[in-house]
């Protein structure tokens, strides 16, 4: 699976580490594009919210999560899907008072491959007045893969391998 916050075992929620959005800028839409190195099936997708630090004013409410295999570079780091894309995942978290939320698990059946993933919050989950309407916060996304590279990948390492292979064939023979 891809951990992308790094965070095991017990998380920790500080203030300022998963904020979407800064205080007071922007509106919709937010996104994060999630790179996730290759293309693969995606089994399941576990979110945990933030609650900033007790603030309880960043959380993300509804979001959707979308994937597809083509980016635009929209500059400054920024990359947005582009292409086909298919929602994998609409949904809703909340807070609880006190504690950091608990991990919410969403299963995937589209086992079609996917490089990129983009959350994308669409309102807050807050106990108290929101920071902004689109001050939004996510602590932690897990994304449970299966270890099956895409099929062009497996097929270009097998002919790099038969290659390699005839190579050292080749030389081994008295010219």
């Amino acid at each position: 699976g891809l951990i992308f916050n790094q965070q095991t075992g017990t998380l920790s929620d500080v203030r300022g580490n998963s904020w979407l959005t800064p205080d007071n800028t922007g509106s919709n839409p937010v996104f994060i594009t999630i790179d996730l190195g290759a293309a693969y099936p995606i089994d399941s997708i576990s979110l945990f919210n933030t609650h900033n630090d007790s603030f309880y004013d960043r959380g993300t409410g509804n979001f959707t999560l979308r994937a597809g295999n083509s980016v635009v570079n929209l500059g400054a780091g920024n990359f947005r899907l582009s292409g086909t894309t298919t929602n994998l995942v609409s949904g809703s978290l909340s807070l609880i008072a006190g504690d950091i939320p608990p991990e919410v698990v969403f299963d995937v059946t589209d086992q079609t491959f996917y490089r990129y993933l983009s959350f994308e919050p669409s309102s807050t989950a807050t106990l108290f007045t929101p920071a902004s309407p689109t001050a939004y916060g996510l602590n932690e996304m897990r994304v449970v893969v299966s270890a099956v590279p895409e099929a062009s990948t497996s097929a270009m390492m097998l002919a790099g391998v038969a290659v390699v292979g005839w190579l050292a064939a080749r030389r081994r023979r008295p010219g």
